[in-house]
């Protein structure tokens, strides 16, 4: 995951907006090379029987760096399914 500092931040906020939005990679911001905050992509559909947060897991894509990541668990591990 791409960490910038806030000061190129600024420099080039438009294309970390568009970097998000268009190709759904988060993009950390942070100070003293230690992320802070987080950029993820805002959800376009909206499950009202999730909380705000799960609606933003789930459809803002933030976590899809997670698919890389070796499985830990099984599907059968899992006591509910939210999707």
């Amino acid at each position: 995951m791409q960490v910038l500092t806030t000061s190129e931040a600024r420099k080039i906020l438009s294309e970390i907006i568009n970097t998000v939005k268009y190709k759904g990679r988060p993009v950390a911001i942070g100070r003293r090379n230690k992320a802070e905050v987080l950029l993820i992509k805002f959800p376009e559909e909206n499950n009202s029987e999730l909380s705000s947060i799960t609606n933003i897991n789930q459809y803002g894509e933030g976590f899809n760096f997670l698919n890389d990541e070796p499985e830990l668990y099984s599907k059968e591990d899992l006591k509910k399914s939210y999707v």
